[in-house]
C-alpha cells in the first residue's frame, strides 16, 4: 500500500519549467551539475545570462541549451 502511494504520488508531480540566471557563471554551472546529478525532470530549462554570454551553448543530458541574453 504505502508502495502504491508513493508511485502515484510521484507520477501526479508536474514537471517545472526552470530558468537559471547567470547559467554560465561558477554558481549557475554548479546549479547545472546539481540538477543533473539529482536527475529532476524539467519540462523546459531555460539558460539566461550577460550579453556578453548570450549565444553560448551548453550541454544539459546530453543536450544542446543555447543561452540568453538577459537583457
Amino acid at each position: 500500500m504505502k508502495l502504491y502511494f508513493c508511485l502515484s504520488a510521484t507520477l501526479s508531480i508536474k514537471k517545472p519549467k526552470i530558468a537559471i540566471v547567470g547559467a554560465t557563471g561558477n554558481v549557475g554551472r554548479k546549479t547545472l551539475e546539481v540538477l543533473e546529478l539529482k536527475n529532476l525532470p524539467i519540462k523546459k530549462l531555460y539558460l539566461v545570462a550577460s550579453p556578453r554570454s548570450a549565444g553560448q551553448k551548453i550541454v544539459y543530458k546530453d543536450k544542446e541549451h543555447e543561452v540568453f541574453n538577459l537583457e
